[in-house]
């Protein structure tokens, strides 16, 4: 499936998301929830290196189309490390809505 990752995130009040980094893309969330590595988080490091690959391909995308194995896994990954404003928004993206 084909998905947008230069699409930005929103607050409740439609303005976009930024911090001293700039504009929180989808791109930006989904790398940033490909590399983040939790407490709990035992996996090897085969995992480590698909995760960093598909990191590496989204962080200066634009359309990028996407096997539904690696956008799960994008969607799970974002679902344990951000809030539900971000996490409503980026599955909404991932999903193609």
């Amino acid at each position: 499936m084909k998905v947008d990752f230069t699409k930005r995130m929103q607050s409740l009040e439609s303005t976009d998301l930024t911090d001293d980094s700039g504009p929180f893309t989808l791109a930006r969330v989904a790398c940033n929830a490909l590399l983040a590595m939790r407490p709990d988080d035992k996996i090897n490091g085969d995992e480590k290196a698909r995760r960093y690959k598909l990191a590496v391909q989204l962080v200066d995308a634009g359309e990028v189309d996407l096997p539904a194995e690696s956008i799960a896994l994008t969607k799970k990954l974002i679902g344990e490390v951000y809030n539900p404003l971000i996490v409503g928004q980026a599955w909404e993206m991932l999903e193609g809505q």
